[in-house]
Formats: C-alpha cells, sequence, structure tokens
C-alpha cells in the first residue's frame, strides 16, 4: 500500500470509570470504553480506515483484599489501510509472545482472581527500616483471536497462576505462568 497525501485520525469516545485501585490494580467498580474512528486521506478527501471498539472491564471484591476481574473487548477496522490489532504479551494474551495473533478483527476475554499473599514486610537493618511492598497472588483464564475478514478466527488460550508487587504508581512487576491451549487439545 503506498500513498502520497496527508492524513487525519478522528474518533470519538465515550468513557465510564468508577474503578478503585489498589497498588497492583483495580479491585472494585467498572471501565468501558466505546470507541469509532475514521482515518480520512487529505488529498482525496475520501475515508481510509474505520475502526470500531469496544471495552468492558468490571471488577467485583471477594474481601477486603481480594476481587474477581472480568474484561471482555472487541475491536473490528475496515478499508484500504486498516488498523491491524495485535494479541499476545501480558496485557492481552498471557503466556503468549507479543504479536503472536495480528488481524483487522480482534475479540478478547481474560478473568482473574486476585488475592493477598503477603500484606508487606519490613525489614529492621542497620541503616534503617526496609519496607517492602504485599504481594498478590492471581489465578487466570484468557481466551483470544485476532483474524482476517473472511478467514475463520483461530482461538488461543491460557491458565495459569500469577504474582503481582506493586511498586508504587503504575510500576507493577507481574510473573504469569501457566498454560497455552488452542481449545481442542
Amino acid at each position: 500500500f503506498h500513498r502520497k497525501a496527508g492524513i487525519a485520525t478522528h474518533s470519538i469516545s465515550l468513557i465510564h470509570d468508577t474503578s478503585l485501585w489498589l497498588p497492583t490494580g483495580p479491585i472494585d467498580g467498572a471501565r468501558w470504553n466505546l470507541t469509532a474512528g475514521l482515518g480520512l486521506n487529505l488529498r482525496r478527501g475520501a475515508p481510509e480506515s474505520t475502526l470500531l471498539l469496544a471495552d468492558y472491564r468490571r471488577y467485583v471484591r471477594l474481601g477486603f483484599l481480594s476481587a474477581y476481574a472480568l474484561r471482555l473487548q472487541g475491536r473490528f477496522s475496515d478499508g484500504d489501510d486498516p488498523t491491524l490489532f495485535v494479541l499476545g504479551g501480558s496485557q492481552s494474551l498471557r503466556l503468549y509472545p507479543r504479536r503472536a495473533q495480528i488481524g483487522r478483527n480482534s475479540a478478547l476475554l481474560n478473568q482473574e482472581v486476585r488475592f493477598p499473599l503477603l500484606r508487606g514486610l519490613a525489614l529492621g537493618l542497620p541503616m534503617g527500616l526496609l519496607e517492602l511492598p504485599g504481594v498478590e497472588g492471581a489465578l487466570f483464564v484468557d481466551a483470544g483471536s485476532a483474524w482476517e475478514p473472511g478467514v475463520e478466527p483461530d482461538w488461543r488460550g491460557a491458565y495459569g497462576v500469577g504474582l503481582r508487587l506493586g511498586f508504587g504508581g503504575y510500576l507493577v512487576m507481574r510473573l504469569d505462568m501457566g498454560r497455552r491451549t488452542d481449545w481442542h487439545k
């Protein structure tokens, strides 16, 4: 695909967020995002791509520091130069390499039960107190696919356990261990 023209991108989103956060992530509330986008070729005055995104996240508190987290996401793109969506990596389809699946359409389901393992540790050292953050455990199941129009989606998934360690702000160390599945074997 080759063009020589200016491109303008326009999008509109409707966003709702009532989530309550802990150092390792949300524990209660909901977040959702509906976005529609359009890419225009300014030389021709014609659209080159369209984009639709729906992302829903729900956090149900199971205890004081435990929660069930659900994420449903669907994405669609069309046009002469559509957006390609990628799945894989710790923020989408866990246990798969980043860009494991690429396509104009994608669907993703993440489910996770989060619970405290260690609420913090303070060590008395000769130079002062060293406070380590708490460790959170997680049980998860993921499923998703990215595909091209007219092609059957190749659904993949993963399930397992994880550890989360919050260092303040948005810095969270995550370690996920488990198994991949293609839902047939």
